[in-house]
């Protein structure tokens, strides 16, 4: 039974009853002020796991995007190499501009460069996913507890009603 302060009694002194017949009640709003904050701490829960479950499955959408932005590096920097090794071509024949080929290197530097950070990127983003999957499962922890403080608050109000646990008399 709960603490509290009666504020009814229903059966008098001497009166038979039956098992779970409603005896007296207890002073409930405390109990009714935890239960709400329970509930409230449990839509919290769910509202966070929701998040951190739309947060991971966005992550997939980030890796598509990473992975894209290196296989085009990867194709930039092919182009790249082959004026690169032309433009280099030329210009020891004779055919071509020195500048044409210190350019065509440039180009080719600046593609792997692109190459290099859309890689990382890829990696960033695959590491990231495992620190979505961590706070899903920790948010998921979070409504168990939530859960299971709604059920002890519902509980314990559930002891400011006091009734009979087997026939008899009051």
């Amino acid at each position: 039974p709960s603490a509290g302060v009666l504020t009814e009694i229903l059966q008098a002194d001497g009166a038979t009853v039956v098992p779970d017949q409603l005896l007296a009640r207890i002073d409930d709003r405390d109990y009714q002020v935890a239960l709400a904050a329970a509930r409230a701490d449990l839509a919290n829960a769910r509202a966070q796991l929701a998040n951190a479950q739309a947060a991971l499955a966005q992550q997939g959408s980030v890796i598509d995007q990473a992975q894209a932005s290196v296989d085009v590096s990867r194709a930039e920097l092919s182009l790249a190499q082959a004026d690169q090794r032309r433009y280099h071509a030329l210009a020891s024949d004779g055919a071509g501009t020195v500048q044409n080929a210190q350019q065509a290197q440039s180009r080719q530097a600046v593609a792997s460069a692109h190459l290099q950070q859309g890689t990382a990127a890829v990696v960033n983003a695959r590491q990231r996913t495992a620190l979505l999957t961590a706070s899903v499962q920790s948010a998921q922890a979070a409504v168990e507890r939530a859960d299971a403080a709604q059920a002890r608050a519902e509980l314990d109000l559930s002891h400011t009603e006091l009734r009979a646990p087997i026939d008899g008399m009051v």
